[in-house]
């Protein structure tokens, strides 16, 4: 929440990596998934805590997609989310150690 505070105040994400924070939203949308196949779902506050995680990660990467201009150094192509993603996936298809899905 101070990030966002602070991204909203200055209106810029200079020095923050957009690859970066599109990687965490695929990651807390995948925990959204997966969630109720853990064992956090046994606490009280597991689904409080997923619903604030994913509203601030939303928030996040709108305000990366809307302020994408002030920054001005990229990773390197090959390196990008866009790239790697893909590759995670392929990966984690080929080793998952269990049957079920």
């Amino acid at each position: 929440c101070l990030l966002l505070f602070k991204i909203w105040k200055f209106k810029s994400i200079y020095g923050l990596s957009v690859d970066t924070q599109v990687a965490y939203l695929l990651a807390v949308l995948s925990r959204c998934v997966w969630s109720l196949e853990t064992r956090l779902v046994e606490t009280k506050i597991a689904y409080l805590e997923l619903i604030l995680s994913t509203v601030a990660c939303g928030g996040l990467a709108f305000l990366c997609w809307k302020l994408y201009y002030t920054t001005s150094k990229h990773s390197v192509p090959f390196l990008r989310v866009y790239v790697t993603a893909p590759m995670c996936l392929v990966l984690a298809v080929l080793f998952h150690p269990g049957d079920d899905w």
